[in-house]
């Protein structure tokens, strides 16, 4: 590995912003040739290429706990490592030779395991002694000197830099219901991308009780990001690990799966066949896919006859007018998802004190009337 000794890190002192400078950089014109962003990362399931993730932008792995997040993030990252080569038939990745080095913040684990991880890529990849991943564990510091190192090693190794990957992506803010914040760390990850025109990977779990990612970072993350994939457990076979697109910019790739070997390697299964369901009910849209007015007409149906009510009154009449707007049965969970993508961005408002039956949920009527867009 590259042993890189970091100079001392002094922060810019900021200067008045130039908007005319800013206006014309951003200025675009009908006579304008802009090339299509080059694909680095790309999924290839029977000839048919889908497009994971280009230059210049972001993408999102989300799961739950334990779920096989740092596997696939393996296979993507060893992935890259042989860049212009199939790797194992599903992946390939492009890109240009001077945008090979790779950058790998992780936030959460010990710096044992983040080495074992390393290790597992040298492996996967054919490459026992690569020299263009550049791995950092990050998990001794604080979000706020995350965010800076990220920030610093991201122009210290520019501009060789073609992919990063934050696995951890939550632990460089301190809340992640935090608007502001959730909105900063995002228009980062789009600077840093434009600025650098490369493609970050960002990792970040689901909730427990449903498959979103989590808080407002999640929902920022996904309507920002160009791919969102998922990873989870197979219900028919617990040995299988299945990745899915959850929203692409590009045409979504069918699901496909992965196992692990004896030797505790990812193995990509080139003759996965998506179970068939044997469910007739179509797949319920989440709330950030539904256009504004439709989260407008729900709330007003739901809060017309009652103004206010408890939480299991609001989950009953969540339940029955989502289900007559999206056309197919809505349970407990997702009514439960509903609510809180309404509550977390102040669609519905409590009075009382939260968790008990003192709590009462209304429409707040000054933010439907005024928003221009719920999602």
């Amino acid at each position: 590995m590259e042993n890189n000794s970091l100079t001392p890190y002094t922060p810019e002192v900021e200067e008045a912003p130039d908007y005319e400078a800013w206006l014309k950089k951003s200025l675009i014109r009908v006579t304008d040739v802009i090339p299509i962003p080059p694909i680095c990362i790309e999924i290839i399931i029977d000839d048919t290429k889908y497009t994971f993730g280009t230059l210049g932008n972001f993408s999102l792995l989300i799961g739950k706990a334990k779920a096989g997040k740092t596997f696939a993030l393996s296979l993507l990252l060893s992935c890259a490592l042989v860049s212009g080569t199939p790797f194992q038939k599903l992946l390939k990745a492009n890109f240009p030779t001077d945008k090979k080095t790779i950058l790998y913040f992780d936030t959460e684990q010990s710096k044992y395991h983040v080495h074992k991880v390393l290790k597992r890529i040298c492996t996967l990849s054919g490459i026992p002694e690569p020299t263009n991943i550049i791995v950092y564990s990050l998990r001794g510091y604080t979000p706020a000197e995350r965010l800076e190192l990220v920030q610093f090693a991201l122009l210290y190794h520019s501009p060789n830099v073609g992919l990063a990957v934050i696995d951890g992506i939550r632990d460089l803010i301190t809340s992640i219901n935090d608007e502001a914040q959730a909105c900063n760390i995002t228009s980062k990850l789009l600077k840093w991308t434009e600025d650098y025109n490369i493609h970050i990977i960002t990792v970040l779990h689901q909730n427990k009780n449903d498959p979103n990612a989590r808080g407002h970072l999640g929902t920022e993350l996904t309507n920002k990001g160009e791919t969102t994939i998922s990873v989870c457990k197979s219900t028919e076979n617990k040995d299988l690990m299945i990745l899915t697109a959850e929203s692409c910019r590009d045409k979504e790739f069918e699901p496909f799966a992965f196992q692990i070997d004896d030797t505790g390697l990812p193995t990509i299964l080139a003759d996965y066949i998506k179970p068939e369901s044997t469910s007739k009910t179509k797949k319920i849209t989440r709330p950030f896919e539904i256009a504004p007015e439709t989260h407008k007409a729900i709330l007003k149906d739901i809060f017309s006859v009652q103004p206010e009510m408890i939480r299991s009154e609001l989950k009953r009449c969540t339940i029955a007018n989502l289900s007559r707007y999206l056309s197919c049965d809505v349970g407990e969970n997702r009514a439960d998802t509903w609510i809180t993508h309404w509550l977390q961005f102040k669609h519905v408002i409590t009075t009382g004190t939260p968790g008990t039956k003192a709590c009462k949920y209304s429409i707040n009527s000054t933010e439907i009337t005024n928003s221009t867009e719920l999602t």
